[in-house]
Order: C-alpha cells, then sequence, then structure tokens
C-alpha cells in the first residue's frame, strides 16, 4: 500500500496496535491524526511520535463522544483510512 502522502486518521492510537500502525504510516510518509482517551497516553504518543519527525495531530476525546470525535476530522481533508 502506498502510503505516502496521505491522510490516516486512527481511533485509538495511543497505545498498542494503534500506537504501532500510526509509527508504520509514519515510516511510510503518511500524515495522521490520532485520538486517544486517555491524556497521560495521549501525550506520550505524542512524544513518541514527534521523534519520528512526524506529521501529525493528536487529540483525546472520548470514544463514545460523536460531537468530540468529529470535531477530529474538521480541516483535515482527504482522510483516506479511518
Amino acid at each position: 500500500m502506498q502510503l505516502q502522502n496521505k491522510n490516516i486518521v486512527i481511533i485509538g492510537g495511543t497505545t498498542g496496535m494503534g500506537l504501532s500502525a500510526a509509527s508504520s504510516f509514519i515510516r511510510e510518509g503518511a500524515h495522521l491524526v490520532v485520538v486517544g482517551r486517555n491524556e497521560h497516553s495521549v501525550q506520550e504518543a505524542g512524544e513518541t511520535l514527534g521523534a519520528m519527525g512526524a506529521s501529525f495531530g493528536i487529540d483525546k476525546v472520548a470514544v463514545c463522544d460523536g460531537c468530540a470525535n468529529r470535531r477530529c476530522f474538521v480541516g483535515k481533508p482527504g482522510v483516506e483510512i479511518a
């Protein structure tokens, strides 16, 4: 899969498999929006991904909060994988 310059959203991307996927996508040249629900995990993921020279946004929201989740997509045109 070609991910160079693709826009990808990962909900639950601050730990475990989601963070691993985010790291892989960054290495492939993708731009990310990563969403998590735990403040500490969000901050740690931001530091990890930022150290990779990533183009990403990261936010803390409750997965069940539909309005907050929609805000993550505002101004992020061309989302390829969600």
